[in-house]
């Protein structure tokens, strides 16, 4: 087992579990139509943010993002691609509002916050076994004058 599958698994689990939530939020929002299709690309798409967030975070000289602010970022970047593509006419700024309050008030379980770190750390461990040309290493800035 490698830490690419880990990640992977991670990342699959977590996209099972917030799917519901986020079409929950679309029909709050107005989105009635909630279709197999629909549940299918909302699961592809939170997996595919996801990793997208994670390989930005693999790709800069910082510790990983708090595990809150991902899900925000997450849930809310998947759950707007998805109502553009399932409801065209869909005014996505009043969307964008509603998503903001909604996901601000929702707690991360315990069992989901473990899951997040096991995928962060999967890909940390991913990213170490890499030669060292490719870790992208990053000169240290420093401010000019003093």
């Amino acid at each position: 087992m490698n830490a690419a599958n880990d990640s992977t698994r991670a990342a699959d689990e977590l996209a099972a579990r917030w799917t519901d939530s986020a079409l929950e939020i679309l029909a709050f929002s107005g989105i009635r139509h909630v279709s197999v299709p629909m549940e299918l690309e909302t699961w592809h798409t939170l997996k595919e943010v996801m990793q997208l967030v994670v390989r930005r975070q693999q790709s800069l000289p910082f510790a990983p993002m708090d595990v809150d602010v991902f899900m925000k970022k997450v849930l809310f970047a998947a759950i707007l691609q998805v109502a553009r593509k399932f409801a065209h006419e869909f005014d996505t700024f009043a969307l964008e509002y509603r998503l903001r309050f909604w996901i601000r008030s929702r707690k991360l379980p315990p069992a989901e916050h473990r899951i997040y770190l096991q995928m962060v750390h999967s890909a940390v461990m991913d990213r170490k076994c890499l030669p060292s040309s490719r870790l992208g290493r990053f000169p240290l800035l420093s401010a000019v004058g003093g």
